[in-house]
Order: structure tokens, then sequence, then C-alpha cells
């Protein structure tokens, strides 16, 4: 009798504990899928598919770590989904409110947006309106990119390399 209970509180401890959410192991496939780059960021927008997003009280922030997140964790470069809410505005960059947002800050999430930050910082075009992963394989990610600036035909292609954060540029 005491053995069938401790089976049976062993098998309540496994589904208490072992049914919770658990962070997804990140992919380059599906970085590609599920995410976007974070261009600019401060305390009431954020920048990224070519859409200025608003940030309200009611915007949750979250990680797919399960990690404690506020607007203060969001920087360029970051790697995110969202959902938005309302309207979308045809101006440019759009213009749209955030519902939620989901900061990935798994560790292979960081290594592709620490490359992403360092690519930002230092690419010779200015501000960006675009970014958008296009494969990561092995150590490279290829990226389509457009410059906010309408004197330019701003569209280029990116290869960077995630370990030593090198990159090319072409036109595309």
């Amino acid at each position: 009798m005491k053995l069938c209970k401790g089976v049976l509180l062993f098998i309540v401890i496994v589904m208490l504990f072992g049914c919770g959410k658990t962070p997804s192991t990140m992919t380059g496939d599906k970085i590609i899928q599920e995410t976007t780059v974070v261009l600019m960021v401060d305390k009431q927008s954020v920048l990224a598919d070519a859409t200025m997003w608003k940030l309200t009280d009611k915007t949750k922030i979250q990680s797919n770590t399960g990690a404690k997140t506020t607007i203060d964790d969001l920087k360029a470069g970051d790697i995110i989904s969202y959902e938005n809410e309302g309207p979308i505005a045809e101006s440019y960059p759009q213009q749209g409110t955030l519902k939620e947002i989901t900061l990935f800050n798994d560790d292979y999430s960081l290594k592709v947006s620490s490359a992403i930050l360092a690519f930002l910082e230092n690419q010779p075009y200015g501000n960006l309106v675009e970014f958008e992963i296009l494969s990561v394989e092995g150590n490279e990610l290829t990226a389509r990119m457009k410059v906010w600036d309408f004197e330019v035909d701003g569209r280029f292609l990116t290869q960077i390399d995630l370990e030593t954060n090198e990159f090319t540029i072409s036109e595309e």
C-alpha cells in the first residue's frame, strides 16, 4: 500500500511540475518564421517591420524564456514577435498599436540579436526602416534591409557572420 501511495505521489509531482510551459529552443528557421527585428525603441514606441508601433500601458511585454521583461529590456537588434491591435495607418513608416510583445532572449536568439545590433551600429546607411531575416545557415545570417531615406533607393542585402559580427552589404 505504501508503494502504491509513493508511486501515485511521484506521478502527481511529475504531472504538476513536468507539464509547465518550457521555453522553446530557437533555430534559424524559427527565427525567420516567427520573429522580426527591432530597429528603434523608446518608452512609447518600437520600429519593426516598417511600422512604428505605439506602446500603451496595456501593452503586454513578455519573454520566450519566462524571464520578467519590461520595455526597458527592449533595444535595437532584439528579436521579437508581436500582436497588434486596431488599424494600421498608411504613413511612412506605417503606424499602429501593439497589444503584446514577446522578446526572444534564449541563448541562440541573443547570439543572433548581438550580431544584428553590431551590424546596426556599424552599417554605413543611417537609419533603417526595415530589416527582414531571409536565412540563417550555420554562422551566417542573410537579411534584406531598407534605408529610411527618400533620396536613396535603399534596398540592400547583407550577410552577417554570427561569430565575428563581420558583414558585407550588396545592392539588391
